[in-house]
């Protein structure tokens, strides 16, 4: 498992051996050949295009951006990139869930649901938000998904999925139904999945991350911060796992806080071995109906 630091920029062709130069002294020796025509119209380049990759540095991530600012540059972006070993899929107890298809229709929207809104910070207005009623989506989807997330934060899956999960006697969940937005001839069996087992607390080796872009609360400080790769304790999920689980501690996701669900590795070898989903690993992009994990660490 390794974090590493990304900046994007552009900068002018004519410029490139002083931005060379200042990136050889962060260590980086390689950048980014010209995009653009053939050699025989190189006159016509103007621009470099850097995709730097940098070991996960505080310090370097900060003072990087200034500079390049100094000489000029006036868009640079900065995000993490995680990488997993084949190591750690094959040894990591528990998978967190980023997503069940590269697509919209992964992605549903609640059109009618009754919450309440817990506010946690009166200054940033962070809030917890609390289902007091059935869900309202279009479950028409669900004819081909067996899992989609609504509002980023609730997990619903098909009657078939449903079905699946009795079948393997898969723990830690409760099902509730959900109620069909749209056209009632398209409406399809789908049911809220609610997971019942929290997770002791995380490790404190797990990195605890400055969010680019994100303005910090100076009430709460909840916002600005991420604690990944998630990280637990070993002896601490001793007879802990159940194949749903969700994170003790919340998250932010836009203005709401909440909590990641983590997988078993065996829920997850048996979604891959009934053909739900391929075995997507770090990197590899994802189709979309493609599911995708990340591995969580022990320590």
């Amino acid at each position: 498992m390794q974090i590493s630091m990304q900046i994007l920029f552009t900068a002018k062709l004519r410029e490139r051996t002083e931005f060379d130069t200042l990136l050889r002294s962060y260590g980086v020796n390689q950048t980014q050949l010209p995009k653009g025509p053939p050699a025989q119209f190189a006159k016509e380049i103007e621009f470099l295009d850097y995709d730097i990759m940098l070991p996960n540095n505080s310090a370097i991530f900060d003072e990087l951006p200034d500079k390049l600012n100094a000489l000029g540059v006036k868009s640079i972006t900065r995000s993490y990139s995680f990488s997993f070993e084949e190591s750690d899929y094959e040894q990591s107890p528990l998978f967190n869930l980023l997503g069940t298809g590269n697509s919209p229709d992964a992605f549903l929207e609640d059109h009618g649901a009754e919450f309440e809104l817990e506010i946690v910070c009166d200054h940033c207005k962070l809030h917890k938000k609390h289902l007091n009623s059935p869900l309202v989506i279009d479950t028409s989807g669900l004819a081909y998904r067996h899992m989609v997330f609504v509002d980023r934060q609730f997990l619903v899956i098909s009657e078939q999925m449903a079905e699946l999960l009795e079948e393997w006697k898969i723990t830690g969940y409760d099902l509730k139904p959900v109620t069909h937005y749209g056209d009632q001839e398209e409406r399809q069996p789908a049911y809220q999945l609610i997971p019942t087992r929290v997770l002791p607390a995380l490790s404190k080796e797990t990195p605890d991350l400055e969010v680019l872009g994100m303005r910090k609360c100076p009430v709460c400080n909840l916002r600005g911060n991420v604690k990944y790769p998630l990280h637990y304790n070993s002896y601490d999920l001793h007879q802990s796992i159940q194949d749903f689980n969700v994170t003790r501690e919340y998250f932010v996701n836009g203005n709401t806080l909440t909590r990641l669900p983590l997988i078993s590795s065996s829920f997850r070898k048996l979604v891959i071995e009934y053909g739900i989903t391929p075995d997507i690993r770090s990197g590899e992009e994802t189709g979309e109906l493609d599911w995708r994990f990340e591995p969580v660490a022990t320590v």
